[in-house]
């Protein structure tokens, strides 16, 4: 049973969080869980918003259950909100670019793409890796596919 009014810290749970300072630090797998993490936080604040809205008078049961995620998706959440007169639509339009990235970096494999320089040196050709970027093919809400720098991604 957890006391009221005991402050839990960020050392005290069964799994700790990275040291690390710089998101450009991580290695794949910590840039994924880090994307997935900070927009599940974007998502907890937009079910704050939307239960704000309608008031329930059972807030929690409100939240946890009618906006759990396996019941209304993120999709359906930004509909909401579209809907909210007093909500702005530009950073709904930013959300979901955001929320595309999400789903990438959770589904989509990284594909690598490599610059490649051949010279002839006297017959023989010399060829120099350049430089080595991580991809992912990310499908805008028009339902474009684009391939997309993975570390732009995460800078944005």
């Amino acid at each position: 049973m957890i006391k009221r009014g005991v402050t839990i810290g960020p050392k005290d749970t069964d799994i700790q969080s990275t040291d690390k300072t710089d998101v450009l630090q991580y290695n794949v797998e910590e840039i994924r869980g880090w994307t997935i993490d900070e927009l599940n936080k974007i998502e907890d604040k937009i079910n704050t918003i939307i239960t704000q809205y309608f008031s329930p008078e059972k807030d929690l049961e409100f939240r946890t259950i009618m906006l759990n995620s396996s019941i209304v998706s993120t999709g359906a959440k930004m509909k909401i909100l579209r809907n909210i007169a007093s909500f702005d639509k530009k950073f709904i339009s930013k959300i979901q670019t955001m929320m595309n990235t999400r789903n990438a970096f959770a589904h989509l494999p990284l594909t690598k793409s490599a610059v490649v320089s051949v010279t002839n040196n006297n017959g023989n050709l010399v060829w120099l890796l350049e430089s080595v970027t991580s991809q992912l093919d990310i499908m805008n809400s028009s339902g474009e596919v684009k391939k997309k720098n993975a570390k732009e991604l995460v800078i944005e």
